[in-house]
């Protein structure tokens, strides 16, 4: 009994949560400018069940990437992994 109605509180509290949006993806890399990617061609993009990050805002704002992750996004090479939005800004984990 207790388990069913944690499950029914999560349903009903599941957006009443702060979160940020998050998915996962691989992609294609078509443009690094300052450490700032876009991507396209994905062959893959899952949005998380209660903080979803909707594809349209990957590719609208792009994602941002660290210095050492910059060191090795070339353009036409793949990536994936974990994105999340945090203020506006995509990045990856």
């Amino acid at each position: 009994m207790k388990n069913s109605i944690i499950a029914i509180l999560m349903l009903f509290c599941g957006n009443s949560f702060a979160c940020e949006g998050e998915a996962q993806f691989t992609a294609m890399i078509v443009k690094n400018e300052n450490c700032v990617v876009q991507l396209d061609e994905f062959s893959h993009f899952r949005q998380h069940v209660f903080c979803p990050l909707a594809q349209s805002e990957v590719e609208n704002l792009g994602v941002h990437l660290t210095e050492r992750q910059c060191e090795v996004a070339r353009v036409g090479t793949g990536l994936s992994g974990v994105l999340f939005i945090v203020d506006g800004q995509i990045f990856l984990d």
